[in-house]
Parts: structure tokens; sequence; C-alpha cells
């Protein structure tokens, strides 16, 4: 389980990377975008695109870098109540056992669209949309990754509370 947690902390350390990279860029080039449009009255057309592809991955990796750290969507006010026995431990797996669903048919659909998408082409940037479409299986990969190390977690009983889930030192 300790080399499994160690991978998966380089894992989620590239995807912080990541994060913060497609954050910046959507920034600056919707700023570029608004000061060419706006302000120089020139419009750029590939910022669209390109905003739009650095959100799509912004929006998926924040998604799987959510079921480290526990913070995915889940009915938290089932887990919170007092539950009498292992009641607790079990909603929270079948959370996990929802989210490694989800992510797996997320997987799946996700890595047919992408290769749809390498016979479209993005109207402004003139490249292949199967690189906007790939956050999609890329992302659902890690997501199932993260929610195994949960549910082992859950099943060895080595789980510790969410705060501490996660971090990367």
């Amino acid at each position: 389980m300790e080399v499994y947690r160690k991978v998966l902390d380089q894992v989620e350390r590239a995807q912080a990377a990541l994060t913060s990279l497609f954050y910046v860029l959507t920034i600056v080039v919707v700023s570029f975008q608004v000061v060419n449009r706006f302000v120089l009255h020139w419009p750029v057309v590939w910022t669209a695109d390109f905003a739009v592809i650095c959100f799509i991955w912004l929006g998926f990796l924040c998604a799987s870098q959510s079921v480290r750290k526990s913070a995915h969507f889940r009915m938290t006010i089932l887990l919170e109540r007092q539950w009498k026995g292992g009641g607790k431990r079990v909603l929270e797996m079948f959370s996990l056992l929802v989210i490694l669903t989800l992510s797996g048919v997320l997987l799946f659909e996700g890595w047919r669209i992408t290769v749809d998408g390498l016979r479209e082409v993005s109207p402004g940037l003139r490249v292949s949309m199967a690189w906007a479409y790939a956050a999609v299986p890329v992302s659902s990969f890690t997501a199932l990754l993260f929610g195994i190390e949960k549910l082992l977690q859950q099943i060895l009983g080595c789980a510790t509370d969410a705060s501490t889930l996660g971090k990367v030192a």
C-alpha cells in the first residue's frame, strides 16, 4: 500500500502542476482576448478555443484531485451523522464504489470520444479536438487510481480524516 501511495503522490503532484499551468494559461489567454477585442478592436479567433480547452482540462483534473482529497461530491449529511457500528464506513465505501463506477464509465466513453475527436478540428486553433477530449479519459483514469486507494484504505481500516488524505508534502 505504501508503494501505491507514493506513486499516487507523484501522480497528484503532476496533476497539481498541470492544474496550475492550465489555470494560469486560461487567465492569460482570456485577458489577452479581452484586451485585443475591447481595447485594440482586434479580435483573435484562436483564443476562445484555447481558453475552452484549458478550462476543460482544469475542470477534469480538479475533479480527479478531489477524489484523492476526499472533497468529491457526496451526501456528507449522511456521512457526518453518528451512525452505530460501521454505518458511516459502509456509506463511505458505497460513495467510493459510485465514484469508481462513474470513473470507469467516463474512462471508457472518454476514450471513445477522444478517438472520435481525432477526426474533428477546432475552428479557431485548427488542432484536433482530441486534445480537449483527452481530459476525460486521463482524469477518469487517475480518479480510478485515487478511488481504489481510498477504497483500500476503507477496507484495510487505515483511512484517516479527509483533511490529511492526499496531502502532498
